[in-house]
C-alpha cells in the first residue's frame, strides 16, 4: 500500500489498569514515564494493605491489595519487584516460581496414578493448588505465580 508506515499497538494504564488501542506513526515519539523498580519484602497484612519494606532504607510501604495479582500466594519474607511512577506504587511483581511447603493433602493411595491424577494441596502461604498423587504433606515444591500451577519438586536451593 501506499502512505508512510504506522505501528498499532495496545497501551495499558498501569495506575487505574485500562487498555487502549493506539496508532503511531513511522518516526512519531512518545515521552517514557520515569518508573523505578525496587525490590522489597513482603512483612504484613493490615486490613486492605499489603505492608512491604525497603531492604535498603528500610522503610515501609502500603500497598493496596488490588494492585497485587494472585495475592494467595504471598508469603512473609517473599521479595517482590515494586514498580513506583510520581510516588505512586502501580505494580507489584512476584518472582516467577516461588517455593512452598505443603501442609494438608489428602494421603496417596495405590492404583491412583495410572492415569497422572492430580489432587488438592494446601500450602504453608494458605493457597490451594493441585499437584500430582505422589506429593505428601511437608514436601517442598515450585509454584508458578502466574498461574497458580505446580511446577515440580523443588530441590531446597531456591530461597523464595
Amino acid at each position: 500500500g501506499k502512505g508512510s508506515a504506522f505501528v498499532r499497538t495496545k497501551v495499558k494504564n498501569l495506575v487505574n489498569g485500562s487498555v487502549q488501542e493506539r496508532t503511531f506513526r513511522a518516526g512519531e515519539s512518545i515521552v517514557a514515564a520515569e518508573v523505578s523498580k525496587t525490590e522489597m519484602q513482603y512483612t504484613f497484612t493490615d486490613g486492605d494493605l499489603i505492608v512491604f519494606m525497603n531492604m535498603e532504607t528500610f522503610e515501609e510501604q502500603r500497598i493496596d491489595k488490588k494492585k497485587i495479582d494472585n495475592l494467595l500466594l504471598l508469603k512473609e519474607g517473599l521479595s517482590c519487584q515494586v514498580s513506583i511512577w510520581n510516588d505512586q506504587v502501580i505494580d507489584v511483581s512476584m518472582p516467577q516460581q516461588v517455593e512452598y511447603v505443603v501442609v494438608d493433602t489428602p494421603p496417596n493411595f495405590k492404583g491412583n496414578t495410572a492415569q497422572g491424577g492430580q489432587k488438592p494441596a494446601v500450602l504453608d502461604c494458605g493457597a490451594t493448588v493441585s499437584v500430582p498423587m505422589f506429593i505428601e504433606n511437608g514436601e517442598r515444591i515450585l509454584v508458578s505465580t502466574d498461574d497458580c500451577k505446580y511446577l515440580g519438586r523443588s530441590d531446597g536451593k531456591n530461597f523464595q
